[in-house]
């Protein structure tokens, strides 16, 4: 005897089971009913299809070339659109590029200004100093006596 693989056996369980629950179903008459005017609705609804497929084959084949056109050409919307989308990421990517360059530049020359200001400031702040009602003013500097060699200097002329 030969030995069936795993999938085979799973197989074979579900139409046992299957079996099995068909019959339990089937006890009650008004399941078994009910099954048959289904089976008989959808071998109606087949046997009407085929039929008219059959008397007018020209209809149905026009209709599925038209439904097989207007798929080609949704596909190649698509398809196009796919492209004009991929190529404006590709730009999009490329000016965030440049953009983050451009924004680290202006940090770095904001950086600069900063600094300049800030030294400014301080250069501003030593040439003035505050008064005693709290305005600034300019300082002025302590007349400083003549070193002895200014003296000389001065008195030579």
């Amino acid at each position: 005897m030969r030995r069936l693989s795993g999938r085979q056996t799973v197989w074979i369980g579900m139409l046992v089971g299957s079996a099995a629950g068909l019959t339990l179903a089937m006890k009650d008459q008004q399941s078994r009913q009910h099954l048959q005017n289904r089976v008989c609705k959808v071998w109606q609804f087949t046997t009407n299809m085929v039929n008219e497929v059959r008397s007018n084959p020209s209809h149905y084949s026009a209709q599925v070339k038209e439904s097989v056109q207007q798929l080609t050409a949704l596909m190649k919307n698509v398809s196009q659109d796919m492209k004009d989308i991929s190529r404006k990421l590709t730009d999009a990517k490329e000016h965030t590029v440049d953009a983050a360059a451009i924004v680290k530049e202006a940090g770095s020359d904001i950086k600069q200004i900063g600094e300049s200001v800030q030294n400014t400031t301080q250069d501003m702040r030593e040439g003035f100093e505050l008064t005693h009602n709290g305005k600034l003013r300019p300082k002025i500097e302590a007349v400083r006596e003549p070193t002895p060699q200014m003296a000389s200097v001065k008195e030579e002329h």
